[in-house]
């Protein structure tokens, strides 16, 4: 599951079988930018998708950064770690300008 914070929530229950509830991730993934190579704070990066891969055993493809240019990646996550931020390096920062547009006659 995709949340609004810019998380992966993955989840594993058993289908005919007793789950607590609320039902708890067993891993969250979190993407963040380094800007700065210098600078040790980080900013988080947008998540645009995230799906399951059928031929892959618990393999997940992931589209992050910006909607102009994506990246894209596939991750395979690890049990034993319930939340996982993975610092991947900010290239170049694309923008978008909207403004009017004007008539030309």
């Amino acid at each position: 599951a995709l949340s609004s914070e810019n998380s992966i929530h993955i989840f594993s229950h058993p289908l005919n079988g007793y789950h607590g509830k609320p039902l708890s991730p067993k891993c969250t993934i979190q993407f963040a930018s380094s800007k700065e190579k210098s600078d040790s704070s980080v900013s988080p990066l947008l998540i645009l998708s995230a799906q399951l891969c059928c031929h892959h055993d618990d393999s997940l493809l992931v589209a992050y950064g910006s909607i102009v240019h994506p990246a894209f990646e596939r991750l395979s996550p690890v049990q034993e770690e319930r939340r996982v931020c993975l610092v991947r390096n900010a290239d170049c920062d694309y923008s978008v300008a909207v403004g009017k547009r004007s008539n030309l006659q």
